[in-house]
C-alpha cells in the first residue's frame, strides 16, 4: 500500500500536482478510522442496542475508545517519527517504527472490531448509511495491517534463513574477488578448490 501511495505521488509530482506524504497518508488515515468508529457506535449502535447484543456494542466502543488513545500516544508518534526524521535515520530503522505503528491500530483496534462489525451486520443488517461506510473504512485498514505485517514476517523469516544457511554470499564474494583481480591484470590460478564445486558442477552462486 506504501508502495502504491508512494508512486502515485511520484506521478502527480511529475504532472505538477502535489499528494501528501504516503506515510503521513497512513497515519491520518488510522486515526480518522477511530473517529468513524466511534461515531458509528454512538448515532448507530447505541440507538440499535436493544435488538443488537449489548456486550458487542459496549465491546466495540470501549476498543476503539482505548485504541484510539494507545494510538494517538503511542502508535502515531511512532509513524510521524519515521516521517519527521526519514533523512536521519536508516532504511530499517524507519520502516520497523511504520509497521509498529500500523500493527498497534491492527492488533488493539482495527481486526476485533471488524469481526464486531460484521458480527452485528450478520444480525441487523444495515441500519444507517454511516455504519457502511464505518465497515468499509475498517476493512480497508485491516487489509493493511495484514499485508504490513506479512510483508514484514517474510522479509524477517527470509532474511534469517539466507543469513543461518545459504552460503551463496561466501562464493559471490569469491567470485567477484576473482573478477576484480583480473580486470587489474593480476594472473589466476587455476579454481581448483572443491567448495567451489558440489555434484561435479561449478558453483556460481546458487543455493542448492
Amino acid at each position: 500500500v506504501l508502495y502504491w501511495l508512494l508512486l502515485l505521488t511520484k506521478m502527480g509530482a511529475s504532472n505538477g500536482c502535489r499528494y501528501p506524504d504516503p506515510v503521513l497518508f497512513v497515519m491520518y488515515w488510522l486515526m480518522v478510522n477511530f473517529l468513524i468508529g466511534v461515531a458509528v457506535n454512538i448515532y448507530v449502535f447505541q440507538k440499535e442496542k436493544e435488538r443488537l447484543r449489548d456486550w458487542l456494542v459496549d465491546m466495540h466502543l470501549v476498543l476503539n475508545l482505548f485504541g484510539f488513545l494507545v494510538y494517538t500516544f503511542v502508535g502515531s508518534a511512532l509513524v510521524f517519527w519515521a516521517y519527521r526524521y526519514k533523512y536521519h535515520m536508516f532504511t530499517n530503522e524507519r520502516r520497523i517504527r511504520i509497521v509498529i505503528g500500523i500493527a498497534i491500530s491492527f492488533v488493539i483496534r482495527d481486526f476485533p472490531c471488524a469481526i464486531i462489525e460484521l458480527k452485528l451486520f450478520w444480525e441487523a443488517g444495515w441500519v444507517e448509511p454511516l455504519q457502511f461506510i464505518s465497515f468499509t473504512f475498517i476493512c480497508i485498514s485491516v487489509l493493511l495491517g495484514v499485508s504490513t505485517i506479512w510483508l514484514e514476517y517474510s522479509w524477517r523469516v527470509s532474511y534469517f534463513i539466507e543469513k543461518k544457511y545459504d552460503d551463496s554470499r561466501y562464493t559471490w564474494a569469491q567470485n567477484g574477488e576473482r573478477l576484480s583481480n583480473h580486470q587489474h591484470g593480476t594472473v589466476q590460478h587455476a579454481d581448483t578448490d572443491p567448495m567451489r564445486y558440489k555434484g561435479g558442477i561449478r558453483h556460481l552462486g546458487y543455493s542448492h
